[in-house]
């Protein structure tokens, strides 16, 4: 058994809870950011929940955030050896410098700068972080 939403078949499972079309769900959210429908109002309207009719919305709005943000990419990092054979002086302010050195990400237009010497962790927690935003 199945029924006729805005032109979108909706089919029922053998338990009967109705089957939502990708393109429906899209539509749904659509009509909640363009004409500013609110989700209570359009659940009723097409026999929804509307818990389900909110996920909905917030699916497209990420999926539009994704769409506006760049591709992320790779860069090659290059670190080199030092070597066990450098002279203590030469090694001290190396590490100096690595302690001064810091690093730039940058995520679509957020950007951050860390201490290099930041361990493996809390970069991750940063970057993390700046994905979030």
């Amino acid at each position: 058994m199945s029924r006729t939403v805005w032109g979108f078949r909706v089919a029922r499972s053998k338990g009967g809870r109705n089957i939502w079309r990708p393109e429906l769900k899209r539509e749904a959210a659509r009509r909640m950011l363009e004409e500013n429908r609110p989700p209570a109002e359009l659940a009723r309207e097409i026999g929804a929940n509307d818990f389900l009719v909110r996920e909905w919305l917030n699916e497209e709005r990420l999926r539009r955030a994704s769409a506006r943000r760049p591709a992320g990419g790779f860069a090659e990092v290059i670190v080199e050896d030092a070597g066990a054979a450098a002279p203590d002086v030469l090694r001290e302010a190396e590490a100096a410098r690595r302690r001064a050195a810091s690093i730039c990400i940058s995520f679509g237009d957020v950007r951050m700068e860390v201490p290099a010497d930041l361990d493996e962790g809390t970069l991750s927690k940063f970057i993390r972080a700046l994905r979030a935003a």
